[in-house]
């Protein structure tokens, strides 16, 4: 098991080995193959972070961190912080031929980000009674052959508040999973695998700290064991430092899983040490835990996503896979999803043809209901079926499905949708904007102009609270996010984008989370879970969209590169799934 380095430099004193090192393979990144230099398994691939230019590879890179201990950070008073450090020969006594010898050593695990505010580490490295100890630190890397950053910006250094989940099996899987004290809103994130196993012998390489150095990356490795179901087993060239590194698929730089356990790291050589030597295929290997470990707490984004793909047709991605409906929508439109009672979803969406439709576990059809240009229907599942509403072409609201069809005579805003929410009590509620532009809602709760003008061209979006009633959220007419129901009416006081909505969305444990597109362009989110900027772009006049999960909320939206992302309460990541322009995804 990988240790702290301290615990280390003890047992190398003892001449007893307590860590590790390893690498080789073919890489399909050439920038990912292996160095000349003699050293570890084959040759050492380790590289500094400077050096790298391939911009996949440099955004492996980006949401990296060092793990020092809280006395290691010293405040400067003056926006900074300073980490202490030793010199990496003198600490470990270590050969002049030994590499980076003259550089700092300091850290004392590596970790990398999993969602905006979480942090993924090996389980060895922290626990419920020490994760506050620790301090998640960006930066800590050479800035050229000779020079270190150990001067580090504040706002660059961050503290855990939570431990959301850990597990520790010295011979099996071995991980932990922090919630910082805020989001991180300048790294990026890469995607973990979730499903399914490594391909035999798959090229790997992996980023972190080893022995407590400053940032590297080592390729040229490959899977050699791949039978254990919680980790597998790779030659990376890693020490003790790696410990909660992450191990990246060179082709796809998914993250296949955490850097863990390995080999012995220095051996004596004469009076000093140097790095362990072995043949590629040689020594024990380096264990990874496999990413999918964490998947309890990377569940899908939701029992579904719906959304219109760049091609014009209807998707779907989640817990069952990802599909082309093969069902064209209207451009400009976006689908609606929602989870049966009992067992699959539902989606309602408007076709090519400008009609209502409906696919899912419930059937396809063209309800032969047309709809308004350039808006969107709403379902909910009751108990037995569903509930659509959506603007008919009329430029009334309409609400179709078990609770029957009818034109409510309730005359909406043009370019406007409607939202639906089943009631814990029974029946449902809808919100919409009325051609008067003000907030109405109508349902098994009562008809009402609220009397709240709402912004042109938006929507309100509704949820059921647990305690009983609804809420509502939506942007004003003066461009701020407001929210009235059950809970209360407020201006919550955060800019909203010109021409999109909120969504809205009741928790579990009690209140609500709001989502929404920051007159920024950025994604926010608000509520019982708290506020942040979760500092991810979106595509302009396109909207979020909420929905409950176990343990938090998922986001799905459309970033500003036209793909499909998730953000939520534990992960963040790109689908890889391109969407039409001005539309928005729906998830549940």
């Amino acid at each position: 098991m990988r240790k702290d380095i301290r615990s280390f430099a003890i047992c190398l004193l003892l001449m007893t080995g307590c860590a590790a090192n390893e690498p080789e393979a073919a890489a399909p990144d050439p920038e990912l193959g292996r160095s000349e230099a003699p050293v570890i398994y084959g040759a050492d691939d380790r590289r500094e972070a400077f050096t790298v230019t391939d911009p996949e590879t440099r955004r492996d890179l980006d949401g990296v961190v060092a793990i020092f201990a809280a006395g290691d950070v010293n405040d400067n008073g003056d926006g900074t912080s300073n980490l202490r450090t030793e010199s990496f020969g003198t600490r470990l006594n270590l050969c002049s031929s030994e590499p980076y010898r003259a550089q700092p050593v300091g850290a004392n695990c590596s970790g990398f980000l999993i969602s905006p505010n979480l942090i993924a580490t090996a389980g060895h490295c922290l626990d419920a009674n020490n994760f506050q100890s620790w301090r998640f630190v960006f930066g800590f890397q050479m800035t050229g052959a000779t020079a270190a950053r150990t001067r580090i910006g504040n706002g660059e250094i961050y503290r855990g508040v939570q431990l959301v989940g850990r597990e520790r099996v010295d011979s099996g899987a071995d991980w932990a999973v922090v919630r910082l004290d805020r989001p991180v809103t300048n790294h990026n994130f890469r995607p973990l695998r979730r499903a399914g196993t490594i391909a035999n012998n798959a090229a790997l390489h992996v980023i972190g700290h080893p022995a407590g150095l400053p940032l590297k990356i080592a390729g040229g490795a490959n899977v050699r064991t791949n039978s254990n179901s919680a980790f597998f087993v790779a030659n990376l060239d890693t020490y003790h430092g790696n410990s909660g590194s992450p191990v990246f698929n060179s082709v796809t730089h998914e993250i296949e899983g955490i850097l863990v356990r390995g080999d012995e790291d220095f051996v004596a050589h004469g009076s000093c040490n140097v790095s362990k030597r072995c043949a590629d295929n040689a020594c024990r290997g380096e264990d990874v835990t496999r990413s999918t470990e964490l998947q309890g707490l990377l569940s899908p984004a939701a029992v579904g996503v719906a959304f219109q793909a760049n091609t014009g047709n209807l998707w779907t991605t989640g817990a069952a896979g990802t599909a082309d409906l093969g069902l064209g929508m209207m451009a400009g439109t976006s689908p609606s999803i929602t989870a049966l009672s009992g067992g699959g979803y539902q989606l309602a969406f408007q076709a090519n043809t400008g009609n209502l439709w409906t696919t899912g576990a419930a059937g396809t059809a063209d309800l032969g209901l047309g709809m308004m240009a350039g808006t969107s229907p709403s379902i909910t599942a009751l108990s037995g079926g569903y509930q659509i509403a959506f603007q008919a072409n009329t430029g009334s609201l309409w609400t179709t499905g078990r609770a029957g069809t009818a034109d409510l005579g309730l005359g909406m805003m043009a370019g406007t949708s409607p939202s639906i929410t089943a009631l814990s009590g029974g029946g449902y509620q809808i919100a919409f904007q009325a051609n008067t532009g003000s907030l109405w809602t109508t349902g098994a709760a009562g008809t009402a102009d609220l009397g709240l003008g709402m912004m042109a061209g938006t929507s309100p979006s509704i949820t059921a609270l647990s305690g009983g009633g609804y809420q509502i959220t939506f942007q004003a007419n003066t461009g701020s996010l407001w929210t009235t129901g059950a809970a209360g009416t407020a201006d919550l006081g955060l800019g909203m984008m010109a021409g999109t909505s909120p969504s809205i969305t009741a928790l579990t444990g009690g209140g609500y989370q709001i989502a929404f597109q920051a007159n920024t362009g950025n994604l926010w989110m608000t509520g019982a879970a708290g506020t942040a900027d979760l500092g991810l772009g979106m595509m302009a006049n396109t909207s979020p969209d909420i929905s409950v999960r176990p343990g938090g909320f998922d986001i799905v939206f459309q970033a500003n590169t036209g793909s499909l992302w998730v953000a939520g309460s534990a992960r963040v990541g790109d689908l890889g799934l391109g969407m039409l322009g001005s539309t928005s995804p729906s998830g549940h």
